[in-house]
């Protein structure tokens, strides 16, 4: 196999375990469909129970937060790093100044504690606890 055919094979080996992470919260959910409209890219969705597929003004806000969180928790350390290294750019933090660094989270998360997290971040523990409700709806 190619470079270029491992590098393709490790990427939809992410993208299969972005959608698997996905319907662990929403059972529904079947798989991304990207279609460019008007020259610009269109996030879809397509359901496991039917032929149609969901853009993103008929997905609630709270899901489309979870895919795009999926999305950056699963991504690579090399796409973190590039993702950072444009973040500081578009801030203006260049020159090396406080930044909270995407791969240290999982670690201050940890350190934290999650129960002090959502006892001070009150949207956050909603938040959890709606997705944790649905996972319960669904066993």
């Amino acid at each position: 196999m190619t470079r270029n055919g491992r590098a393709s094979t490790r990427v939809v080996r992410r993208y299969e375990l972005i959608c698997r992470h996905i319907r662990r919260v929403l059972p529904g959910f079947d798989r991304f469909q990207i279609e460019e409209q008007y020259g610009k890219v269109a996030l879809r969705w397509r359901s496991r129970h039917s032929d149609k597929s969901y853009g993103a003004h008929l997905t609630s806000d709270g899901s489309l937060r979870f895919f795009a969180l999926a999305t950056l928790l699963n991504l690579p350390a090399e796409m973190l790093d590039r993702l950072v290294n444009e973040m500081r750019h578009i801030g203006g933090l260049e020159d090396g100044s406080a930044f909270p660094y995407v791969q240290d989270g999982p670690l201050l998360a940890l350190e934290i504690g999650l129960e002090r997290i959502r006892s001070e971040c009150p949207g956050f523990d909603a938040w959890l606890r709606r997705l944790e409700s649905l996972g319960e709806a669904a066993t």
